[in-house]
C-alpha cells in the first residue's frame, strides 16, 4: 500500500494517500511516509483557482504529524493562506485552519480572517464568510461579526439569496436577534418568484421557525400553485407545527401528491411524506400510492410506505405488489414489505416471488424474504431456490438464493441445499454456492463439501471453496482432522505446482490447526527448498 501511495504522480493525491495511510503503518515506516507526504504537500502551488492547494494539503496533513513537524506544517499553511489574493478564499482558508492552530497563532489568524471577510465586496459572500467565521471568534468579536453578517445578509437584493443567507445565520444569532432575522427570512422567502425555490427555502427555514411564524409559513406553503412543490413545503413544515395543524397540513400534502401528474414525482412526494403520516392518513396515503399507473414508481411509493403500514393495510399493499407486472419492481416492493409482514402473509409473499418471471429478480426477492420466513416455509423456499436457473444476467440466481437461505436452514434442509449447490455445472457458480453454504453446514456434511471442493479443476474456483472450508475444518480436534488432511493432500499434490501452492494458501488455517506456527514455517521452508532444487 505504501509503494502504491508513493507511486501516485499528482502531489495533492499522493499527499492525501500517504497521510491517510500513515496512522496504520508501523513506526519505522510511519515517519518516512509522513515526511514524503509533507514534501508532496509543500510542492503544491500556493494559490489555485479556488484557494490554496498547499494550505489545504498542509492543514489536512497536520493532525497526523508529530508535534515538531505539525507546528511547522501549520505555520507554512498559515503563510500560504495569508498570501491568497482573493478575500473570500483567503477568509475561507484562514477559517478552516483556525481549529488546528496552536493558541499562539490562532488569535492573529482569526483577526486576519475577520479582516478578509469584512473586505469582501459581494454581500452574499461577505455574509457567508462572516457566518462561517463567527463560531470561532472570542465573545467580544463574535457579536460584532454576526451583526456585520446580518447587515450584509439584509442588503442582498435577491430574495432567494437573502433568505438563504439569513437562514444560515440564524443558528449563530443571539435570541434577541434571531426572531427578527427569521421574520425577514420568511418575508424574503414569500417574495421568491420561483415556486420551486420558494418551497426549498421554506423547507430550509422550517426547523428554526418559532410558533408565531409557523402559521405564516404554512400560509406561504399553501399558496404554492405547483402540486409537487406545495407537497414538499407542507411535508417539511408539518413536523414543526402544533398537533392541531399538523394532521391538516399532512392531509393537504397528500391531496397535493395525488394531484401530481407524473408518477416519479408522486412517488418521491410519498416517500418524503411516509415517515410523518399519522395512522388516520395511512389508508389515504396507500390509495395515493396505488393511483400511480407506472408499476416501477408505484412499487417505489409502496416500498416507502411499507414500514409504516398496519396489518390490515399490509394485506392490501401485498396484493398491490403481486399485481405489478414488472419483475424488477415487484421484487423491490416485496423486499421492502418482507420485514413487516406477519407469518400468514409471508406465504403469499413467497408465492408472489415464485410468480416473478425473471430469475435474477426472483433470486433478489427471495433473498429479501429469506431472513423473515417462518420454519414452515423454509422447505418451500428451498424448493424455489433449487428451481432457479444456475445462470442469469447478474450471476447465478440459484447460488444467490441458496446463500441467502443457508443461515436459516435446519440440518436436513442443509443437506438438500448442498446437493442443489453441487448440481450447479458452472465451476465458478458452484464454488460460490459452496463457499456460501460452508459456514452453516453441520459437521457431518463438511467431508462431503470438501470432496466436492477438491474435485473442482480450476485453481481459482477451487481455492475459493477450499478457503471457506478451511476455517471450519480448523475447528476440528487434530485427531479427527489429520486423517481428512492425509487423504486430501495427495489429491492436491497430483496437480500442477501453481495449483498446489494456491491450495496450500487456502488451507493455511488447517496446517496451523494441525501443527501450529512451526508447521506453517516448515511448509514454507519445504516450498522454498523445492523451488530452489527444481526451479
Amino acid at each position: 500500500a505504501l509503494a502504491a501511495a508513493r507511486s501516485i504522480r499528482d502531489e495533492d493525491d499522493r499527499a492525501r494517500a500517504l497521510s491517510s495511510l500513515a496512522p496504520h503503518l508501523p513506526p519505522e515506516l510511519r515517519e518516512q511516509a509522513l515526511s514524503e507526504a509533507l514534501a508532496a504537500a509543500r510542492s503544491l502551488p500556493e494559490e489555485g483557482i479556488v484557494g490554496s492547494p498547499r494550505a489545504e494539503a498542509l492543514a489536512a496533513l497536520a493532525p497526523h504529524l508529530p508535534p515538531a513537524l505539525r507546528e511547522q506544517a501549520l505555520s507554512e499553511a498559515l503563510a500560504a493562506a495569508r498570501r491568497i489574493g482573493n478575500e473570500w478564499y483567503r477568509a475561507a482558508a484562514l477559517t478552516a485552519l483556525v481549529p488546528h492552530l496552536p493558541l499562539a497563532l490562532r488569535e492573529q489568524a482569526l483577526s486576519e480572517a475577520l479582516a478578509a471577510a469584512r473586505s469582501i465586496g459581494d454581500e452574499d459572500d461577505r455574509a457567508a464568510a462572516l457566518t462561517a467565521l463567527a463560531p470561532h471568534l472570542p465573545p467580544e468579536l463574535r457579536g460584532q461579526a454576526l451583526a456585520e453578517a446580518l447587515a450584509a445578509a439584509r442588503s442582498i437584493e435577491s430574495e432567494r439569496r437573502r433568505a438563504a443567507a439569513l437562514t444560515a445565520l440564524v443558528p449563530h444569532l443571539p435570541l434577541a436577534l434571531r426572531e427578527q432575522a427569521l421574520s425577514e427570512a420568511l418575508a424574503a422567502a414569500r417574495s421568491i418568484e420561483s415556486e420551486r425555490r420558494r418551497a426549498e427555502t421554506l423547507t430550509a427555514l422550517a426547523p428554526y421557525l418559532p410558533p408565531a411564524l409557523l402559521s405564516e409559513a404554512l400560509a406561504a406553503a399553501r399558496s404554492i400553485g405547483d402540486e409537487d412543490d406545495r407537497a414538499e413545503a407542507l411535508t417539511s413544515l408539518a413536523p414543526h407545527l402544533p398537533l392541531a395543524l399538523q394532521e391538516q397540513a399532512l392531509s393537504e400534502a397528500l391531496a397535493a401528491a395525488l394531484s401530481i401528474e407524473y408518477g416519479d414525482a408522486r412517488a418521491e412526494a410519498m416517500a418524503a411524506l411516509a415517515p410523518h403520516l399519522p395512522p388516520g392518513l395511512l389508508a389515504e396515503a396507500l390509495a395515493v400510492a396505488l393511483s400511480i399507473e407506472d408499476g416501477y414508481w408505484r412499487a417505489r411509493a409502496l416500498a416507502a410506505l411499507a414500514p409504516h403500514l398496519p396489518p390490515n393495510l399490509l394485506v392490501e399493499a401485498l396484493a398491490a405488489a403481486r399485481s405489478i407486472e414488472d419483475g424488477d419492481a415487484r421484487a423491490e416492493v416485496l423486499a421492502s414489505l418482507a420485514p413487516h409482514l406477519p407469518p400468514d402473509l409471508l406465504s403469499k409473499a413467497l408465492a408472489a416471488v415464485l410468480s416473478i418471471g425473471d430469475a435474477d429478480d426472483s433470486a433478489r426477492a427471495l433473498s429479501s424474504l429469506a431472513p423473515h420466513l417462518p420454519p414452515g416455509l423454509l422447505s418451500d423456499a428451498l424448493a424455489a431456490a433449487r428451481s432457479l436457473p444456475e445462470k442469469g444476467i447478474f450471476g447465478s440466481p440459484r447460488a444467490k438464493a441458496l446463500a441467502s437461505l443457508a443461515p436459516r436452514l435446519p440440518p436436513d434442509l442443509l443437506a438438500e441445499a448442498l446437493a442443489a449447490a453441487l448440481s450447479i455445472e458452472d465451476k465458478w457458480y458452484r464454488a460460490e454456492a459452496l463457499a456460501s453454504l460452508v459456514p452453516h453446514l453441520p459437521e457431518g456434511l463438511l467431508a462431503e463439501a470438501l470432496a466436492a471442493a477438491r474435485s473442482i479443476l480450476d485453481e481459482g474456483y477451487r481455492a475459493k471453496a477450499l478457503a471457506a472450508l478451511a476455517s471450519r475444518l480448523a475447528e476440528w480436534p487434530p485427531a479427527r482432522l489429520y486423517p481428512l488432511w492425509a487423504e486430501t493432500l495427495p489429491i492436491l499434490a497430483r496437480r500442477t505446482r501453481r495449483d498446489l501452492l494456491a491450495d496450500l494458501r487456502a488451507f493455511a488455517p488447517v496446517i496451523h490447526a494441525l501443527g501450529g506456527q512451526e508447521a506453517v514455517v516448515e511448509t514454507f521452508r519445504a516450498i522454498r527448498d523445492v523451488g530452489r532444487w527444481w526451479p
